[in-house]
């Protein structure tokens, strides 16, 4: 991964988020470059580390591509890099809906519970992308454009 050191990272963030109305996709889209993560990054779900505020992406301003409109909950969206990884976090408010997480199993029901997740595309212009998605359980699922 030293290519990361000096290459933009090409991602696409994005956030799904269900409520009991409607199902609204939130995105927004790259290219992010990543900052240098000062040291290695503990896997610590409080966001604690002060580190995580250098790879802070802006702006929190999310887009609805269900109701084409600015989401109404905000995302906070970080990038990190060192030599042997990229950082990926996210902060998503969803306090006014329920959080939907049923799926245990990976790979089986995505886009049945709220998820956040990272699109990699490591060649650059949309040929090799590779998706990665969490839920709220710790549920992952993970997918390519290949």
């Amino acid at each position: 991964m030293r290519m990361l050191s000096s290459a933009v990272i090409a991602t696409a963030a994005f956030i799904i988020l269900w409520d009991n109305a409607a199902t609204a996709a939130d995105a927004t889209a790259g290219p992010f470059t990543a900052a240098r993560a000062p040291h290695a990054i503990a896997l610590d779900p409080s966001l604690r580390d002060p580190a995580w505020t250098l790879g802070r992406i802006q702006p929190d301003i999310y887009w609805n591509v269900t109701k084409r409109s600015t989401a109404r909950l905000q995302t906070q969206t970080y990038l990190l890099y060192d030599d042997r990884n990229l950082y990926v976090a996210f902060h998503a408010e969803q306090a006014d809906s329920p959080i939907i997480a049923g799926q245990r199993t990976n790979d089986v029901g995505f886009g049945v519970d709220d998820f956040v997740g990272v699109a990699v595309d490591t060649s650059g212009a949309g040929n090799q992308v590779y998706f990665f998605e969490t839920t709220p359980l710790g549920t992952r699922y993970q997918q390519s454009s290949d």
